[in-house]
């Protein structure tokens, strides 16, 4: 029996850092290279693996205040991330009894069962919850969603770092998806939506930029992620069509909206068979 990806991805194994050790990364003055959980260099940072390195550097200092931190006590803090993702899905889960959430895929046809969402699709589900909040409860849970986010970030960068290592294609995804992440907790710390936009776009601006695949390959890498966006929120588009015709209009290494389309079954497909 082969290597099961997607059961080791939703494991118990997988709720711990698996690439690199955020504290001995950043706790060691002068260190500029990823530490792994052992306390071994991961080698010389390129430009994939330096930029996700001052990524993950901002988001230490975030966390920790600038303070020294051990070990255990940072783990105990990502165990508490996990912990309330945990909670939150189950939330979800009672939103969806009581008529409160709807969870439909793209085209409308069928309901989404939240137990096959991962890790990512929750993180922007639970923005999507942050930014429906009321002005006063917002005030109330913004540092427990600000630490969410930075926590779930640290996350995204050690899939990304596990992605390049196996030469994954998706590891761009994972590299967005943790500057997303970053954006959304420097927003609630800000009190600003509209500063987490223009940071989005920048984000994907720069990772577009140091991409050096493709064009088309990039590109899909793209859509694929403004598809998962769609899984979230169905009300962006009404259909396959109108959102492969809005695909093309973004990229211009674009040209079949038929192939487009195409990508979409593919991943629902590949979505339903992760149930």
């Amino acid at each position: 029996m082969g290597f099961d990806i997607d059961a080791w991805a939703k494991s118990p194994e997988r709720r711990r850092f698996i690439y690199f050790d955020p504290v001995l990364t950043y706790s060691t003055p002068g260190n500029y290279q990823f530490v792994s959980p052992r306390g071994e260099p991961c080698g010389d940072l390129n430009s994939e693996t330096g930029s996700l390195f001052r990524i993950g550097q901002e988001i230490f200092s975030r966390l920790t205040g600038g303070e020294e931190v051990s070990k255990d006590d940072f783990l105990d803090g990502y165990a508490d991330y996990w912990n309330w993702m945990d909670e939150f899905r189950a939330i979800a889960v009672k939103w969806i009894e009581q008529g409160k959430l709807s969870l439909q895929t793209i085209d409308g046809q069928a309901l989404i069962d939240i137990a096959s969402l991962d890790q990512t699709q929750m993180a922007s589900l639970c923005w999507q919850r942050y930014l429906t909040m009321g002005v006063s409860a917002k005030e109330e849970n913004a540092d427990l969603f600000r630490q969410i986010f930075l926590f779930h970030a640290l996350f995204e960068i050690d899939n990304a770092l596990i992605g390049i290592a196996l030469g994954d294609t998706e590891a761009a995804l994972s590299a967005i998806e943790a500057a997303n992440a970053l954006n959304n907790a420097i927003s609630i710390e800000s009190g600003s939506e509209s500063q987490q936009e223009i940071r989005r776009d920048m984000a994907y601006r720069g990772a577009m930029e140091k991409l050096k695949r493709d064009p088309k390959q990039r590109a899909k890498i793209f859509v694929k992620e403004c598809w998962n966006e769609w899984q979230i929120k169905p009300s962006n588009y009404k259909n396959k069509s109108a959102f492969a015709k809005d695909m093309l209009s973004k990229f211009d290494e674009l040209d079949s909206q038929t192939v487009i389309t195409r990508w979409c079954s593919q991943w629902e497909k590949e979505a339903a068979n992760s149930i």
